[in-house]
């Protein structure tokens, strides 16, 4: 009986050091369907690899541009900011905006914004602000409204950019830099709200 148990425990282990030669665990594959990436994000990827290709190769120009607009509505918060600056690169992206109009036009919007959420309302709570961008006829337009206290920043005096640090006053450098960036800009009062209108010729 001790020599047949030794031969089943010598037949046992036998058994399994080779089972591991024979044994194939299979893998879980991944579902084609768990990863979801959003059509619009792979259509701006595609569009923005072919305008680098286009731009090195040097064939950039205004006719390859695709007429379009969009509305972004943003909280009265800085943090919106940083949401606003990524829509207008794939706004530009997508449009086909040659990078030194897109960085006029982002630097622009991002200190109009900025201004309007720090200084443009009593109460920021659930308040908005809309901007709307657009390119037709070799021009990218912005419109920037909100429902602030009435104010027109073309209205403020230039800065003295001459004058010693401590004799400037406070405030104008952000219009100052808004205006040198842009060709145009617009201050109406429309409906109780601000509008405030940028347009950036595109060369």
């Amino acid at each position: 009986m001790a020599a047949s148990g030794a031969g089943d425990s010598l037949m046992l282990r036998t058994a399994l050091s080779l089972s591991r030669y024979f044994h194939r665990p299979q893998v879980k594959r991944p579902s084609p369907f768990a990863y979801r990436v959003s059509p619009y994000r792979v259509f701006t990827q595609i569009c923005h690899k072919q305008r680098l290709a286009r731009r090195a190769a040097g064939c950039h120009n205004q006719s390859l541009m695709h007429e379009g607009s969009i509305t972004v509505r943003l909280s009265a918060d800085l943090r919106e900011v940083d949401r606003l600056n990524r829509v207008i690169r794939q706004f530009g992206d997508l449009h086909e905006v040659p990078s030194r109009v897109l960085y006029a036009v982002n630097l622009a919007l991002d200190e109009v914004v900025t201004n309007v959420v720090r200084h443009g309302f009593d109460d920021a709570k659930d308040q908005e602000v809309v901007a709307r961008l657009s390119v037709v006829a070799g021009e990218v337009s912005t419109e920037v409204s909100d429902g602030g206290r009435a104010f027109n920043p073309l209205e403020a005096a230039p800065p003295n950019l001459d004058a010693p640090l401590s004799e400037r006053t406070l405030g104008g450098l952000g219009i100052h830099l808004v205006r040198s960036l842009m060709d145009s800009v617009e201050y109406r009062r429309d409906g109780g709200k601000n509008v405030l209108t940028l347009r950036k010729r595109i060369r």
